[in-house]
């Protein structure tokens, strides 16, 4: 039941949130969610948290009553997944994991690829600077 809470909420946020970061009331959000759907205010909180750490949306802040929050490209791509997914489905989890190691790999990738950007910096250095010193030793010699 949570992962499908999850999705009608971000659905909530996505006709809600428009770009940039957005002030909601948090009653807002519960009088849109569906009259079968009943959570508690810390329990919509921790919904929002969770989909911040998916990477679904930012939060600047949240206290009882409002919120301020950016949905982020890939909770807008997620929610409008899971709408046509909803169509031909009716029960839907957003599954963040997979989201998450791909990220991961994505990071490792870009550190290798650092890595790889500093050896090449150096290696190119060192050899214009070798280059140099020979070419000097070369102009001497000739003299």
């Amino acid at each position: 039941m949570e992962g499908s809470i999850q999705i009608q909420i971000l659905q909530i946020l996505k006709e809600k949130v428009g770009n940039g970061y957005t002030i909601l009331e948090l009653q807002e959000i519960y009088e849109l969610l569906p009259k079968n759907v009943m959570i508690q205010q810390s329990e919509l909180k921790n919904i929002l948290h969770q989909l911040q750490d998916c990477g679904y949306v930012s939060i600047k802040y949240l206290d009882n009553e409002t919120c301020c929050l950016n949905l982020l490209q890939m909770g807008r791509v997620q929610a409008t997944k899971m709408l046509e997914k909803e169509s031909t489905e009716k029960n839907s989890n957003i599954n963040c994991t997979m989201d998450k190691q791909a990220n991961a790999v994505q990071t490792r990738q870009n550190k290798i690829n650092l890595k790889n950007l500093a050896f090449q910096f150096i290696a190119s250095f060192s050899g214009g600077f070798l280059a140099g010193i020979i070419t000097l030793i070369v102009v001497l010699t000739r003299r």
